[in-house]
């Protein structure tokens, strides 16, 4: 009986050897991800470019983020100037970069690198879950090009910011069980 998985599975025509192999679906099923997520970001790009109206929660977020760019706390300019509907998280994360970028493209990056940090974060929970490379940046994929998290990312909202503590969370309590 075979004492190893190599001697299970005899080396593949060729020559070639598991270790190159297993490098080779690694390297594809990354190029496989990193496609998917450009794809999603162009989407999120073009939909966030393209919007023409913000919707209200969206417009308090990006208000509040400006004015803390200016150094101005976080304020809307109507009436009190005073938000106690919208927590701050959203848009002390936006504030740097649409003051740096400007709006659209300040916001778009913010929720473009939450897609992202999402993907990554989903492949090591399949890693830690053992799963194969392959199935890891399927996942990931899957994930970047779903509708919703497209349309949720090209709008300001606070929903893939909530995704990434979600699965941090997840990938943290799993850390913890394994140490």
């Amino acid at each position: 009986a075979p004492n190893s998985e190599h001697e299970s599975n005899p080396p593949p025509p060729g020559g070639g050897s598991f270790g190159a192999d297993h490098s080779r679906v690694r390297l594809v099923s990354m190029i496989f991800a990193v496609a998917f997520f450009a794809a999603a970001v162009a989407v999120i790009s073009i939909r966030g470019a393209g919007l023409h109206t913000i919707p209200i929660d969206g417009a308090y977020y990006l208000a509040k983020a400006e004015s803390l760019g200016r150094l101005e706390g976080l304020r809307v300019p109507w009436g009190s100037g005073i938000d106690t509907k919208f927590f701050p998280g959203l848009s002390i994360l936006l504030a740097g970069p649409v003051r740096l970028v400007g709006l659209p493209w300040g916001w778009i990056l913010v929720e473009s690198a939450c897609v992202l940090a999402s993907a990554w974060l989903i492949m090591r929970l399949g890693r830690r879950l053992h799963l194969r490379a392959i199935g890891c940046a399927t996942a990931a994929a899957a994930f970047c090009c779903d509708p919703l998290v497209m349309k949720w990312s090209s709008i300001p909202y606070s929903e893939m910011p909530a995704v990434i503590f979600t699965l941090a969370a997840v990938e943290y309590a799993l850390a913890a069980k394994e140490s």
